[in-house]
C-alpha cells in the first residue's frame, strides 16, 4: 500500500472591471494580484475580464488590477464557504 499526500484545491473565480467615472472598462489581458496573510495570489486577467486564483482563503483582501497605465486597488471579499469552486460573479473596482 502507498500512501499519497491529497490536497483539496480550493478555485476563486470571477470577471473584473474597472470603473472611472461613469465609465466601466474591462482590464482585459492585465493582472490580478491579491494580498493575503499565506503570501500573494496572482491571475492573469482574460479577455471579458475573468480571472482564476486557488486557494486564497476566506476574508478580505488588498487587491490590484495592473491595467493600462495606473492600478486600481481594492477589497476583494472571499466568503467563507466549505466549496471546492466559489464564482465571485462580477467584481468593480472603482477608481477614486
Amino acid at each position: 500500500m502507498v500512501t499519497f499526500a491529497v490536497k483539496r484545491v480550493r478555485r476563486i473565480t470571477g470577471t473584473l472591471a474597472v470603473k472611472e467615472g461613469n465609465q466601466a472598462t474591462i482590464p482585459a489581458y492585465g493582472s490580478l494580484t491579491v494580498r493575503a496573510q499565506t503570501g500573494a495570489f496572482e491571475s492573469p486577467i482574460g479577455a471579458q475580464g475573468e480571472f482564476y486564483l486557488e486557494d486564497l482563503p476566506p476574508g478580505s483582501h488588498e487587491a490590484r488590477i495592473d491595467y493600462g497605465q495606473r492600478p486600481c486597488r481594492f477589497e476583494l471579499e472571499v466568503p467563507n464557504k466549505d466549496q471546492a469552486a466559489i464564482d465571485l460573479g462580477n467584481v468593480t473596482c472603482l477608481h477614486p
